[in-house]
């Protein structure tokens, strides 16, 4: 009658912790199921750089108004793009009006010099000038977008008072709202909770 006894609080006892085990592991799936998802609080505004407009490579931006460029241009599309950015000085080209120029590019603000351009010697993209532009961002319209990801966002580049049309990005957000294009590292946005996706 003892051994029967024991026998009966043996299967107790291991019925019992296999109901807690499973207890366990059931809170736990749901604690990682309801974790919030993280996304980009904000857009990323920076200085453009030497640096920066790594990632802008290739890309082309255009303006409604060329007047921060050369007061000629002022209400005529200009188009603007960053080549060759790996150099020292990165190459800028500018096109509108009806000519083009091309530019060596410094930084600090930006600080475009004239080496070729078929422009009229005179007029202010014409060769040997140079254009100090003191507001030089780039802004990538990060928000909303959901760490761990890459993307495809819009990106403007603003030149004094104006605003460049938006041109598209490939951009990866990471955990921590490190946010790349390519291979280059533009800088971090804040993160928060997707919005519905929990505390």
């Amino acid at each position: 009658m003892q051994t029967h006894g024991w026998r009966r609080w043996r299967v107790r006892i291991v019925a019992g912790a296999v109901l807690l085990g499973g207890t366990v592991t059931l809170t736990q799936c749901k604690k990682d199921a309801t974790s919030p998802s993280k996304v980009a609080g904000a857009n990323l505004i920076v200085a453009a750089t030497r640096a920066t407009v790594a990632a802008l490579e290739g890309k082309t931006y255009s303006f409604s108004s060329g007047s921060a460029l050369a007061p000629e241009l002022a209400n005529q599309t200009v188009t603007l793009t960053f080549s060759n950015t790996a150099a020292t000085t990165p190459t800028t080209t500018i096109a509108g009006g009806g000519g083009s120029a091309t530019a060596s590019t410094t930084f600090g603000s930006c600080i475009f010099t004239i080496t070729a351009s078929s422009f009229p010697a005179m007029h202010s993209l014409g060769v040997g000038k140079t254009i100090t532009i003191n507001l030089c961002n780039i802004t990538v319209y990060t928000a909303g977008q959901q760490t761990g990801t890459t993307a495809t966002v819009n990106s403007t580049i603003t030149l004094g008072g104006t605003v460049s049309q938006p041109t598209s990005l490939q951009v990866t957000v990471s955990a921590n709202g490190t946010v790349t294009v390519g291979g280059t590292t533009l800088g971090t946005v804040p993160t928060q909770n997707a919005t519905g996706s929990g505390d």
